[in-house]
C-alpha cells in the first residue's frame, strides 16, 4: 500500500530489518528441519508442515480458485514442486549435514537467475540484476 511504502522511505532501517528476518528465518530453516527429522519420520514431517500452511491459507485459497482459476492452478503447480524439494531435502538431511544442504539449497539463490537469462530472451540483463 502507499503507506507502507511512505513508511519504508521515511525509515529504510524498518526494510533491512525486514530482510535480515526473512533471512534469519530461511538460514535457521536448515537447523529446524534437521532437528525435526530426529523426531519425525521426513515424509510426515513434510506432510505435516505443508497440512498447516494448507489450512491457514485455505481461505485465501479458495477466494483465488473462484476469481483466477489459472493462476491458481499455477500455484497449484509450483506448490508441489516446492513439496518435492522440502521432501527431498529432508531425506537428505537424514545423511548430510545441515550446512551442507543449506548450502546446496542456496545456490537456487544464484543458478535461477542464471537459468532464466539462458532460457528467456526477453530479459538479456536479468543477470545483472540478480
Amino acid at each position: 500500500s502507499l503507506q507502507h511504502k511512505l513508511d519504508t522511505e521515511r525509515n529504510p532501517w524498518l526494510a533491512r530489518l525486514i530482510l535480515v528476518a526473512a533471512a534469519a528465518f530461511y538460514g535457521t530453516n536448515f537447523g529446524c528441519v534437521k532437528i525435526l527429522d530426529n523426531a519425525l519420520d521426513p515424509s510426515l514431517a513434510t506432510t505435516m508442515r505443508f497440512t498447516i500452511a494448507t489450512s491457514l491459507f485455505s481461505p485465501y485459497l479458495f477466494a483465488v480458485a473462484k476469481s483466477n482459476p489459472s493462476l491458481f492452478r499455477g500455484g497449484l503447480e509450483v506448490g508441489t514442486y516446492c513439496a518435492i524439494a522440502y521432501w527431498a531435502q529432508a531425506i537428505s538431511l537424514e545423511t548430510t549435514p545441515a550446512s551442507t544442504t543449506a548450502f546446496i539449497c542456496s545456490l537456487a539463490v544464484i543458478v535461477v537467475p542464471i537459468l532464466d537469462s539462458l532460457f528467456d530472451k526477453t530479459k538479456p540483463s536479468s543477470i545483472l540484476s540478480s
